[in-house]
């Protein structure tokens, strides 16, 4: 596509030498390039951008003034005009990622079990941005003069040049033993290991107000913002695992982990976490053996329990630490603040406050009980589990404990709060064969919810806000809102409501606006009337399921999978709910199907009913747009074919007269259909934006072959 470009060139080679009967030698070594090139746009997402304009602009306005490609049309938000979205016009941004990987290791096997291992990783990332944004000229065209003319502020007038340099090397260690002996009917394996990670990333940003669109160097003179970051994490730990099996019946496992962040203070850098896993195949003992009618061919209870460190919050990517890196090192920042002293320019410093060495790791433990069954020979089979993950320590503040204002700082959180994700799941599968014709099918389901345990010395100011606020034995991510139990169907019906439902004693409403329950009964909507109405937002639903199925008859074959999920809520905000929002525009069912007079230039002629309430412009405080309720949330529900797939494998009588061992050929689709709840909305339920502005699932259609010699 012109002016838009992403190219990625991936190298990767795995080599291994076994230099004697018992050493052996290997590497794995890779190299990534990718070459990121777009237009200059606002921003700069090229992939957002495009999404905006399509709210934005007015269905009146053109992207060329008089349709004329050689002059930018000034619309009412030419940032997002389309026609901009053209290097010659707007600028550039390139981007260059550079990185290359080396594991190396090294491994000896004794001849009593043992095995010795060392392996040595270095990553280098090198990234490069580069960015320069043009100034343009808009114009509009008078027709009667037939003349196109601009004027001062039309167009970009605010052009910046912007480079961004980004080195990371990330470096790893490992040394390991482990040993796996048969005993007769007793097996045991064992591993103890040592492993360390460091990384150091560094980056730099250097912005400047380009003089003219033509030359690209940064002066020091048009120099606007500078930054020079330099980031170090460091993680090392311990591990220590024994497996033991009695005739592959009885089962165990103990595991456990010594593990130390660079984020925490000498004397809570560490932390031991243990773990166990047993099994007991019963299906193995005398007692169900012995009477085995081939109905029930496996059944096995499985338990675990264990506990693991967490230096972060949620994804390690994000750097969204349990305390800030370095916070229990005292003294100062610098630079904090400035000011002119004598003329000249100061930076300035101040305490960090009180070292946080009390902050350490917060504790995942998990636990899962399951069972694993089979039926008729191994043609039914199934996994059952109850699990729950729960994380304790998470940072919170004491706020009962007070330091007199004159300290100027406050107490560090500490690891007070806890929270757990429960949940269960279950998959079963059937397989068998009737003649050439062969099938499996199976399913799967799992219900995965978090629950906050315990909150810190809670304060609750009556029983309403412990009610809407507690974070104590309750699930968490409930949506709060309101309940929409009807529309006005007329100005009387608006002028005789005795509830203040807008807030305003109802001089705001029209026919077709929501009428909210009024909970508590006092004749007044507020935010004592709100109620659980929804689920998590943006985040995996907490219901997920799945058929997967498989055919073949001589050589056909056909599969497809199934998937869908629940209890997840959708809110629609923005463009999606609010008409014209931010001067742009809006879908047109929320025009095509609402209220309205009969004639548009008559106040007085008739209402038409709609879904939709009657229009007002860009107006997200009037009470249909600025209160959270079950008409803008929906509660997501919906079931896509993901995949489907028809192959046929030729036959190798015919294949090995022409030297081919194999020969598949097949054609499948992705995401082919779903049904949904929402798709009156004209947007795809796995989408969490609410306001849709994203790509939905993309429709994928494949053929091919595939061959063996």
């Amino acid at each position: 596509m012109k002016d838009y470009h992403f190219k990625r060139t991936n190298l990767q080679a795995n080599l291994e030498a076994r230099v004697t009967s018992r050493l052996k030698i290997g590497s794995q070594l890779s190299a990534r390039y990718e070459d990121r090139f777009q237009a200059g746009v606002p921003g700069l997402d090229d992939y957002f951008n495009p999404f905006l304009s399509i709210f934005s602009m007015w269905p009146t306005e053109r992207p060329y003034a008089n349709d004329n490609p050689n002059y930018i049309n000034q619309t009412h938000n030419v940032n997002v005009n389309p026609a901009t979205y053209d290097t010659n016009i707007t600028g550039t941004i390139q981007e260059d990622t550079r990185a290359a990987k080396a594991n190396l290791y090294t491994e000896y096997s004794f001849d009593f079990g043992l095995t010795a291992r060392a392996t040595g990783s270095y990553n280098f990332t090198n990234f490069n941005f580069d960015g320069f944004e043009y100034t343009y000229n808009a114009y509009q065209y008078d027709a009667a003069k037939d003349i196109y003319f601009t004027q001062p502020g039309w167009g970009n007038q605010n052009p910046w040049r912007e480079t961004r340099r980004r080195n990371i090397i990330d470096r790893f260690g490992q040394l390991q033993l482990s040993y796996n002996k048969q005993f007769g009917d007793h097996g045991v394996a064992a591993v103890a290991a040592y492993e360390r990670y460091d990384t150091d990333n560094r980056y730099s940003i250097i912005h400047t107000v380009p003089p003219n669109n033509t030359i690209p160097i940064q002066l020091f003179a048009s120099q606007d913002f500078l930054a020079d970051e330099r980031n170090e994490r460091a993680r090392a730990g311990y591990i220590g695992r024994v497996n033991y099996n009695y005739k592959q019946k009885y089962l165990v496992e103990v595991l456990g982990r010594y593990d130390g962040s660079w984020l925490f203070a000498p004397g809570r850098r560490y932390g031991f976490f243990p773990a166990a896993t047993v099994g007991w195949r019963l299906t193995e003992e005398p007692f169900l053996k012995e009477r085995g009618t081939g109905v029930l061919s496996e059944l096995k209870l499985r338990g675990s329990y264990g506990r693991t460190g967490a230096d972060d919050l949620d994804d390690p990517d994000n750097n969204n630490y349990v305390v800030a890196p370095y916070s229990y090192v005292p003294g100062y920042d610098f630079p904090s603040g400035s000011a002119i002293f004598n003329g000249n320019y100061t930076f300035g410093v101040r305490p960090r406050g009180l070292p946080i060495t009390t902050l350490s790791w917060v504790t995942n433990i998990t636990s899962n009980i399951g069972v694993d069954v089979g039926f008729l020979n191994g043609k039914l089979t199934g996994q059952f589990d109850a699990f729950e993950r729960r994380r304790k320590g998470l940072p919170a503040a004491q706020y009962d404990i007070l330091l007199p204002s004159e300290v100027g700082y406050g107490l560090p959180l500490a690891n007070l709060n806890s929270e757990a994700t429960r949940g269960v799941e279950g998959a079963l599968s059937y397989s068998s064969q009737v003649g050439d014709f062969t099938y499996t099918v199976g399913a799967n389901a799992t219900l995965s919810r978090r629950r906050d345990l315990e909150q810190y010395k809670p304060r609750f100011g009556n029983s309403l806000d412990e009610y809407r606020n507690s974070f104590i034995d309750r699930w968490g991510s409930i949506g709060w809102g309101y309940e929409v139990i009807g529309q006005f169907q007329s100005e009387q019906e608006v002028a005789a409501y005795t509830v203040n439902n807008d807030g305003q004693g109802n001089r705001t409403q029209l026919p077709g606006d929501f009428i909210y329950k009024d909970v508590n009964n006092d004749g007044l909507i507020n935010g004592l009337d709100e109620r659980p109405i929804g689920y998590v937002e943006g985040a995996p639903p907490l219901v997920n399921y799945a058929l997967n199925t498989s055919f073949g008859y001589k050589g056909f074959t056909l599969s497809f999978d199934i998937v869908g999920a629940g209890m997840q809520t959708f809110r629609r905000e923005v463009e999606l709910r609010i008409p014209f929002q931010n001067n742009g525009t809006s879908p047109d069912y929320i025009f095509e199907d609402r209220w309205h007079h009969e004639d548009p230039y008559n106040a007085d002629s008739p209402w038409i009913p709609g879904k939709y309430p009657s229009i007002r412009r860009d107006n997200a405080g009037h009470s249909n747009y600025n209160r959270r309720n079950d008409f803008w949330v929906t509660n997501v529900r919906y079931v896509r074919l993901r995949n489907l797939e028809v192959g046929y494998n030729l036959p190798k009588p015919f294949l090995s007269k022409i030297g081919i061992s194999a020969c598949r050929v097949y054609m499948n689709g992705t995401n082919l259909y779903v049904l949904t709840n929402i798709k009156d909305l004209d947007t795809d339920p796995e989408i969490s934006s609410n306001g849709g502005l994203v790509y939905p699932p993309q429709r994928l259609y494949n053929a091919g072959f595939a061959l063996s010699f």
